[in-house]
């Protein structure tokens, strides 16, 4: 009995049985991992798509990530600028209603509260979200602002606000002068004066007016550009009478303004804001 060779037919069907399992074996594979095929040559003419598609999803991604990141930055500043709006609103409400009343510390209660809030605003303001301090802007990686305790008792060769303060209240002169010279040019005159000129220290002389009767003067400010200002109330043309005014004005160093108005008064001694007239006008001079 001779064998034969496989026909052309029986090698086509076989060659589709391949094709067919192999197939097979690809959507079985498809089916258990979702993916088409394992390499992009599989994708046929779908590879150039597929490659944009996976460079869109993933910019996609990075955008939702980084949506999420700044969302919850927000919620944490939100949240960090509603406990600063409080405690600003702790301190008002505080300085309000309380009684001024000094303890053994030599503070009030409102200075107290006040310190505890500013120390929590602070503490806001360093608000971190993971490692980012989040309202330091460009420098992320620094806090947004210095401590309490750097802040009012300095740090190292840097000076804190407590030392700053006493620096100020020193170079504006000790007592209630405000770094004013009070002289008499003569006997029925009274000279206020800048202790020195252009300083940005002490108080400044504004302007004076009166409504002085009786022939009593005022002048002033004069002085600059050589000499400080100064002003001059002079007595000498007559007593004023009760009721009159000299009202001085002045700028003071923190940028406001404030006006001293000094009355004429028969009263020995006189109450604040007065001065007594005098039995001559040197006397009136030396009691305003």
């Amino acid at each position: 009995m001779s064998i034969q060779g496989v026909s052309g037919i029986s090698s086509s069907m076989i060659g589709s049985l391949v094709d067919l399992n192999n197939q097979l074996n690809d959507l079985q594979q498809e089916l258990g991992t979702g993916q088409k095929s394992q390499t992009y040559a599989g994708l046929g003419v779908q590879r150039g798509l597929t490659v944009g598609l996976q460079s869109q999803l993933a910019a996609i991604g990075g955008f939702d990530d980084t949506i999420t990141a700044v969302g919850t930055q927000l919620s944490v500043a939100q949240t960090a600028l509603q406990g600063i709006a409080t405690s600003a609103d702790t301190v008002k409400q505080s300085a309000i209603n309380s009684p001024f009343k000094i303890d053994q510390t030599g503070q009030t209660t409102d200075q107290q509260s006040a310190q505890g809030q500013l120390d929590q605003m602070l503490g806001a303001l360093n608000t971190q979200v993971g490692n980012n301090y989040i309202f330091s802007g460009m420098s992320p990686d620094k806090p947004s602002v210095a401590s309490l305790s750097q802040i009012l008792n300095g740090s190292g060769t840097a000076a804190g606000f407590k030392q700053v303060l006493s620096e100020r209240q020193q170079a504006d002169g000790v007592g209630a002068q405000g770094r004013l010279l009070i002289t008499s040019p003569g006997a029925s005159q009274v000279a206020i004066a800048e202790d020195a000129l252009n300083s940005p220290f002490g108080l400044k002389l504004a302007g004076v007016t009166s409504s002085l009767t009786g022939g009593g003067t005022v002048s002033g400010p004069s002085g600059p550009p050589v000499n400080p200002n100064s002003i001059t109330v002079d007595f000498s043309g007559g007593n004023p009478s009760p009721g009159d005014t000299v009202k001085l004005a002045f700028n003071l160093p923190d940028g406001s303004t404030q006006d001293l108005t000094l009355t004429a008064t028969s009263s020995s001694p006189p109450g604040a804001g007065q001065f007594t007239i005098g039995a001559t006008t040197a006397q009136t001079a030396t009691n305003f």
